[in-house]
């Protein structure tokens, strides 16, 4: 199936060779199974865990030539560009026993691939290396040290598609924007299918565009300013197909999450929810299911973002309210959440037990300032609830100097 594709060359997720990358597997375990394939074309590797096994990886050093422009000179990470494409060789093996890299090799790695991205013009980016940072796998879940380190960087540099291996099976996920929200999203493609036992069907995880537990290859046809690519089966059979094209508009709505209704008083509620892409704000909202309202945050009708929040005001006292959110991005994709509820709270009932209402006297007075002065009034009769009030007085003029000795309270 590989030959009969013709493709310009190779490119391998690890593991080259089981079961712990021997140099006297690589005959019968690689050279003769891909004999005919590796007479026309060249296969540019990475590093798998298994290839790691023996002197660390020394014997796959010794079979492959390969470019020497790593941040230490060594071949196990390297760039290299194809036509109107750069890719990214990573090794992924090091500082497997954390969530984040920590040893100078690691993270002279990372800034090595930070600034290989940045300087490279190519319109094209591709990243490639073992374990996988999104994996919905039944043996191997998310690498967060993979994903907390590098898809930040993968993010910020616009790479297009990161190939990787580990887990037995095949998945791609949607386009991630989890670090930078203005990024164009990169596809992670899980390649893992390649011969060794399959690990079965992956469960699909929030981030997960398609799956299947299948043997398989992955093509990759750039043209242009478009790429098609296409999983393909033991059996010939194309089982998943994806599509980028550079210049299209992004036609994929925001997704909305965590939608809540706080702050709800008699009269107001504020609503909040977040969505993965930069988005503008709005919410609808009524008395009835059917809605009919509608409120805007104005600051982001023209400045896009992840958070949104609207204050609903001038409600009614004690009711029920039915809402959604509406966002749209910056592409005018738009998208709704279902109809959530919410119900404003009932006025406190104030009991006065007694008021006490000692004397007033007023500092000054005319026909315009009908006010009096402080006062104390006292709520309950314990005297502990006293407070201040400044009384008004429903009355034309007060002359100053007198004295209240009594008054109502109305």
């Amino acid at each position: 199936i590989m030959d009969s594709l013709n493709p310009d060359f190779l490119i391998h997720g690890g593991d080259v060779v089981y079961p712990s990358g021997e140099d006297f597997y690589y005959d019968q375990k690689f050279f003769i199974p891909y004999k005919n394939t590796l007479k026309n074309v060249c296969m540019f590797p990475s590093l798998g865990n298994h290839d790691v096994r023996t002197a660390n990886g020394q014997p796959y050093m010794d079979v492959f030539h390969l470019p020497v422009n790593s941040a230490t000179g060594a071949e196990r990470y390297y760039s290299y560009d194809y036509a109107n494409a750069h890719f990214v060789v990573v090794d992924s093996n090091m500082d497997g026993d954390k969530s984040y890299f920590y040893s100078p090799e690691a993270l002279a790695m990372k800034e090595w691939v930070r600034n290989d991205l940045a300087s490279t013009t190519k319109p094209w980016k591709f990243v490639y290396f073992h374990h996988a940072p999104y994996s919905a796998g039944m043996n191997h879940f998310s690498d967060m040290r993979m994903r907390n380190e590098l898809s930040p960087i993968f993010e910020q540099y616009n790479v297009d598609i990161v190939f990787t291996a580990h887990e037995h099976n095949y998945q791609r996920s949607t386009p991630r924007k989890d670090y930078v929200p203005t990024s164009n999203g990169v596809v992670y493609i899980v390649s893992g299918g390649g011969g060794a036992g399959l690990y079965g069907n992956p469960t699909p995880a929030e981030f997960t565009a398609a799956a299947a537990g299948k043997w398989h290859l992955t093509r990759i046809a750039v043209f242009n300013d478009t790429l098609v690519l296409h999983a393909i089966d033991n059996f010939g059979e194309i089982f998943d197909t994806y599509t980028l094209n550079k210049n299209a508009p992004d036609i994929t709505a925001p997704t909305i999450s965590l939608l809540d209704a706080s702050s709800i008083t008699s009269i107001s509620a504020a609503i909040n929810w977040q969505t993965d892409d930069l988005s503008n704000s709005k919410i609808e909202y009524g008395l009835t299911p059917s809605l009919g309202s509608t409120a805007t945050n104005l600051t982001q009708l023209t400045s896009y973002g992840n958070s949104h929040s609207i204050t609903l005001k001038n409600l009614e006292l004690g009711v029920t309210y039915y809402y959604r959110a509406v966002s749209c991005n910056l592409n005018n994709v738009c998208t709704a959440s279902d109809t959530q509820t919410f119900t404003t709270l009932n006025p406190p009932v104030v009991t006065l037990n007694a008021i006490n209402l000692g004397d007033v006297a007023i500092d000054s007075a005319t026909p315009t300032t009908d006010f009096g002065t402080w006062t104390g009034l006292q709520f309950g009769t314990d005297g502990a609830r006293a407070m201040a009030f400044l009384m008004k007085w429903g009355i034309v003029s007060i002359p100053a100097g007198a004295t209240i000795r009594k008054a109502t309270l109305q």
